[in-house]
């Protein structure tokens, strides 16, 4: 188990009731992102952070080659209200297929594991309340920046 998992709430959320129950799906994002290094040959400083623009060099490989990938899958409620993911660990296996095709670090099952849990944790409040409602969560790692 991660040791810890840092947590910085958004000041106020931009999700209004009216805007998750009537918003096409896949048009709203959460108001959190997980978040975790690659560094020193391991992923560290997992956190969970106010969703918002991230900061890219212009050196970053992913801009030049496009190295970098993406994995999304389904979260939705169920009629009792808890939150059910469809496979995401058979998502996690291909976002590590892929890294390793890309020759990029693979992400540690502990790590994709306890970061999806905490970020589920936190954003439940954000998808709609009808049970036919879905969100999409989106693992996506981009190369670093080696200049």
């Amino acid at each position: 188990m991660l040791s810890t998992i840092s947590l910085t709430r958004t000041p106020k959320s931009r999700l209004t009731e009216a805007l998750r129950e009537n918003s096409p799906f896949g048009t709203n994002y959460s108001d959190h992102m997980f978040v975790a290094d690659y560094a020193d040959g391991k992923w560290q400083d997992p956190r969970i952070i106010p969703f918002g623009p991230m900061e890219l060099s212009p050196a970053t490989t992913a801009l030049h080659y496009g190295q970098s990938l993406f994995e999304g899958f389904k979260a939705h409620r169920t009629a009792d209200g808890r939150v059910a993911l469809f496979r995401p660990m058979a998502n996690h296996a291909r976002l590590n297929r892929t890294a390793a095709r890309l020759a990029m670090p693979e992400i540690p099952e502990e790590i994709f594991r306890e970061g999806l849990l905490e970020l589920i944790a936190w954003i439940k409040i954000g998808l709609r309340t009808t049970t036919a409602a879905r969100s999409t969560s989106a693992p996506f790692i981009s190369a670093p920046t080696t200049a």
